[in-house]
């Protein structure tokens, strides 16, 4: 599948906003379990939910949600303080 618009550079995330690189916003972003249909097709994919079935495979038992929800974050959490790290100056 390719992509119909090229994707913005991620190094680039806190200079489109102002210099500020809210790590709560971006895991919001990330996970895309919560951004509203105005915002247009869903082309990438909506991580919180892979995330989510990644930590139900490994042994946390899906009746479990809050721990299966807290391995998510865990890792949308990681993700975003990567991205925080490789921001342009």
């Amino acid at each position: 599948m390719e992509l119909k618009t090229t994707p913005p550079s991620l190094r680039t995330l806190a200079a489109r906003r102002n210099g500020v690189f809210d790590v709560n916003e971006i895991v919001k972003i990330i996970d895309g379990r919560d951004m509203p249909r105005a915002h247009g097709t869903r082309e990438m994919p909506i991580w919180g939910s892979l995330f989510r079935f990644v930590a139900e495979a490994s042994g946390i038992l899906s009746s479990d949600i809050e721990d299966t929800e807290k391995d998510a974050q865990k890792h949308l959490l990681a993700v975003a303080k990567y991205l925080e790290t490789i921001q342009e100056k």
